[in-house]
C-alpha cells in the first residue's frame, strides 16, 4: 500500500507549508537549561531509539509555544489536563515510525529540492534574500551545524511527503454531500414549557436534620484537605533584568543603534482609489470591476489628476474628498495585499488594480523617505528595559544551571542555594491539591508538592519551569494531613448542595410529570399554568440559532424524528438552571439543489480532507499496532 502512496506523490509543495509553520519552533525554542551525564531513552521504535534529551527537548518547545499563545500567562493545570508530555512522545513515537516506513518505502528529497525549502525561511534572508552567512550564524547560534540542521529538515520532509500521500487520497461522494447539506440547512419545529428554577427552589425547604443526614452521608466530600506550606527559591529574567547595570556609554551606543534602524525602514505617503466589491463577488463581477480600474487608470495615465479621478469615483468617501491620498503608510498598517502592491511602487507609480477584503485599488505611491527616529528621551526607557532583559536572558540559563545543581547536591536545604546565588528563600500561604495562589497555582508546582521526594522525603524538588525564563525549586516547610470536619464548619455548605440537589431533582420529577401529561393530550397552555411553567408556542430552530438557549437547541436537534401517531418528547436542563420540556413538531431537511456550485465545492473539499486525515489516523493506528514500541514509565 505504502509503495502505491509514493507512487502518487506528485511534488513537495503541499508539504511545505508545514514546514515552514513548524521549523522557527525548531529553531527557537527553549533549549535544555542543563545537560551532561548518561543520557537515558524516553522510548524504542522498532528497536531505535529515543533519548530522554530530545523528548524534553521537544517538551520544552511545544510549551513555550503554548505559554505564548496565552501571553505568557497559562491557565493553572492546563499543561496537566492536556497531558502534553503524553501528546509529545507519541508525536515523536509517530515521526520516528513514518521516517522507517519512510525509509523502507525509498522516499527521498532531492538536494534541490532541500535548498529550495531552506532559501525559502526568512529567518535565513538578509534584505529579502538568502544569505548563507546569516544561515550559519542561525544554526551556529541554536549549537547547530548545517549537516545537523539539513539532515533533520530532509527527515521532515520525507516525512511530510509520506503524511501528504495518505491525506490527498480522501474524496467526497455526491451523495454524502447532499446529505450533510440536509442536515446542515436542517429546520425543526419545536414547542416547549419552561420550568423555572426559582419556582422549584420555592418548594424546597431543608432542615438542619436533612443538612446533618447529607452531610453523613457524603462525609468524605467534606473533609479538610491535605495541604502544604511551602518555602522556595524563584529565579526569573524580569528579576535579573533590575540587577543589571546600564552605563550612559551603553545608552549612547543602543541609541546610535536604534537610529541607524529605524532609518534603514522606509515610509510611504500613498493615494488610492477604491472600487467597492463583496467580498464574496461572482468572477464576472469582479473581472467587469477590474475592467473598470483599468479605464481609469489609463485616464491617469494619459494626464488626467489622480486627485480628480479619485474624487469623482472613489468609494472611499475619508481620502476622496483628499483626492485620494491617505497619508503616511508605515508596515503592518495596511493589509498585506495593499501594502505588498505600495512598497513595489516608485514615487508617482500607479499599480495595476489590487483586491483586498474591501475591493479594487488603484494605489500611487506619492512620496518615499526613511522612517524618523523619536528623540532619545522618549526611547530612553524602552532601550534601556530590553537591553537589561536581554543581558538578564543571557544571565539566566547559566543562573538556573546553577540553581539546579546547588539545590540539587545539597537538597535538605535552600539556604546553600540562596546565600550563594544572592536570592532571597520564599513562603506561601497553605496550598492543598486542588488549589493555591502565588507560584502554587501552577498545577506542576502543587504535583512536586506533594510528591513522595518533596513531601515524605521533604528534600528539594527538581527546578520547575513556570513560564518563560521563570523557575522555581521548592521545598515543604508545614504539612497537615486531610482531616474530618465536624458539622457545625460546613452547616452552610451542606445545606447549599443538598437544597440545589432537591432542586435539580424537583425539576425533573415535575417534567417527566408534564411530558407524561402532555403526551397524553393534556394542552400545553393549561398545563404549564397548572406548574407554574411557561409555555413556548412552536418555533422553527436553525444550528447554532443564537435566539434561544444552546442547551435546548441542541436538545432539539438530537431528539429522535417523531413516529406516526406518536409525538417525539424530551427535557434538558437549561444554562441557568431552569428545565424545559420539548416536543417536536416537525423537520424539514435542507435542500442540496440550493447550494450554489462553489459552496458545494468547498464543502466537498472539507470532506476530502477530513477523509485524508480519517485514512491517515488509521493508517497511523495500523503501523503503531504492527511496531515493537517501548515507552519510559517516567517522564516526569
Amino acid at each position: 500500500m505504502l509503495l502505491a502512496i509514493r507512487e502518487r506523490l506528485t511534488g513537495w509543495i503541499a508539504y511545505v507549508i508545514v514546514i515552514l509553520i513548524s521549523i522557527p519552533f525548531a529553531l527557537w525554542g527553549m533549549q535544555q537549561y542543563f545537560g551532561g551525564g548518561e543520557d537515558t531513552v524516553a522510548a524504542s521504535v522498532n528497536g531505535e531509539e529515543i533519548s530522554m534529551r530530545a523528548f524534553d527537548r521537544e517538551y520544552a518547545r511545544q510549551r513555550q509555544a503554548i505559554l505564548n499563545n496565552f501571553g505568557g500567562n497559562m491557565p493553572a493545570g492546563l499543561l496537566e489536563r492536556m497531558d502534553l508530555k503524553g501528546q509529545v512522545l507519541e508525536q515523536m513515537i509517530e515521526k520516528t515510525l513514518l521516517a522507517q516506513v519512510a525509509r523502507e518505502q525509498g522516499l527521498r528529497v532531492s538536494d534541490a529540492e532541500l535548498a529550495q525549502v531552506i532559501r525559502s525561511f526568512e529567518a535565513f534572508s538578509q534584505d529579502g534574500q538568502f544569505d548563507s552567512e546569516v544561515y550559519q550564524a542561525q544554526l551556529r547560534s541554536q549549537g547547530m551545524t548545517s549537516a545537523d540542521f539539513e539532515n533533520r529538515m530532509r527527515r521532515a520532509l520525507v516525512i511530510q511527503q509520506l503524511q501528504a500521500g495518505v491525506r490527498q487520497t480522501g474524496f467526497a461522494v455526491p451523495r454524502t454531500i447532499d446529505y450533510i447539506q440536509r442536515l446542515v440547512d436542517q429546520q425543526r419545529e419545536v414547542a416547549y414549557i419552561r420550568l423555572a428554577k426559582e419556582n422549584a427552589a420555592g418548594e424546597v425547604e431543608i432542615s438542619e436534620a436533612d443538612a446533618r443526614a447529607y452531610f453523613e452521608d457524603n462525609a468524605d466530600a467534606f473533609r479538610a484537605p491535605e495541604r502544604v506550606k511551602l518555602a522556595y527559591l524563584e529565579l526569573s529574567a524580569e528579576k535579573l533584568a533590575e540587577t543589571v547595570p546600564v552605563s550612559e556609554d551603553t545608552v549612547e551606543r543602543l541609541y546610535a543603534e536604534y537610529q541607524e534602524r529605524i532609518r534603514q525602514q522606509e515610509v510611504r505617503e500613498a493615494s488610492h482609489i477604491l472600487l467597492k466589491l463583496p467580498e464574496d463577488a461572482g468572477e464576472a463581477e469582479v473581472e467587469a470591476a477590474r475592467e473598470r480600474a483599468r479605464e481609469l487608470r489609463a485616464r491617469i495615465q494619459a494626464g488626467e489628476a489622480f486627485a480628480k479621478v479619485a474624487r469623482e469615483v472613489s468609494d472611499d468617501p475619508g481620502s476622496a474628498q483628499r483626492g485620494g491620498r491617505l497619508g503616511v503608510v508605515e508596515r503592518g498598517q495596511m493589509v498585506e495585499a495593499f501594502e505588498k502592491a505600495l512598497y513595489a511602487l516608485e514615487p508617482g507609480e500607479i499599480s495595476e488594480p489590487v483586491r483586498t477584503r474591501f475591493g479594487l485599488h488603484l494605489i500611487r505611491a506619492e512620496d518615499v523617505r526613511a522612517k524618523e527616529p523619536e528623540p532619545l528621551a522618549e526611547v530612553r526607557e524602552k532601550l534601556v528595559a530590553e537591553y537589561r532583559l536581554k543581558e538578564a536572558e543571557n544571565m539566566f540559563f547559566d543562573q538556573a544551571e546553577q540553581l539546579a545543581t546547588i539545590t540539587y547536591e545539597q537538597p535538605d536545604s535552600l539556604l546553600p542555594a540562596a546565600e550563594a546565588m544572592g536570592l532571597e528563600i520564599q513562603h506561601s500561604d497553605w496550598v492543598s491539591r486542588e488549589s493555591g495562589e502565588g507560584i502554587a497555582a501552577d498545577a506542576r508546582v502543587r504535583k512536586a508538592a506533594f510528591s513522595d521526594e518533596v513531601l515524605e522525603q521533604r528534600l528539594n524538588s527538581e527546578m520547575l519551569e513556570l513560564g518563560a525564563n521563570r523557575v522555581v525549586v521548592i521545598r515543604v516547610e508545614e504539612h497537615e494531613p486531610a482531616a474530618p470536619r465536624e458539622f457545625e464548619e460546613v452547616r452552610e455548605q451542606a445545606t447549599r448542595q443538598l437544597r440545589e440537589q432537591r432542586i435539580r431533582e424537583r425539576l425533573v420529577q415535575t417534567a417527566e410529570t408534564v411530558t407524561e401529561r402532555w403526551a397524553s393530550g393534556a394542552v400545553p397552555e393549561k398545563l404549564a399554568g397548572e406548574v407554574g411553567g411557561q409555555y413556548v408556542a412552536p418555533v422553527t430552530l436553525e444550528r447554532g440559532a443564537g435566539d434561544r438557549p444552546p442547551a435546548l437547541v441542541n436538545a432539539a436537534f438530537a431528539m429522535g424524528r417523531s413516529t406516526e401517531g406518536e409525538s417525539a418528547f424530551t427535557s434538558v436542563r437549561l444554562g441557568n438552571g431552569d428545565r424545559a420540556v420539548l416536543r417536536l413538531v416537525s423537520v424539514a431537511d435542507g435542500d442540496p439543489a440550493r447550494m450554489s456550485e462553489a459552496d458545494r465545492e468547498q464543502l466537498a473539499q472539507r470532506l476530502a480532507s477530513q477523509n485524508g486525515g480519517d485514512e491517515y489516523a488509521a493508517v497511523l493506528r495500523a503501523l503503531k499496532a504492527a511496531a515493537d514500541i517501548e515507552r519510559s514509565a517516567d517522564l516526569d
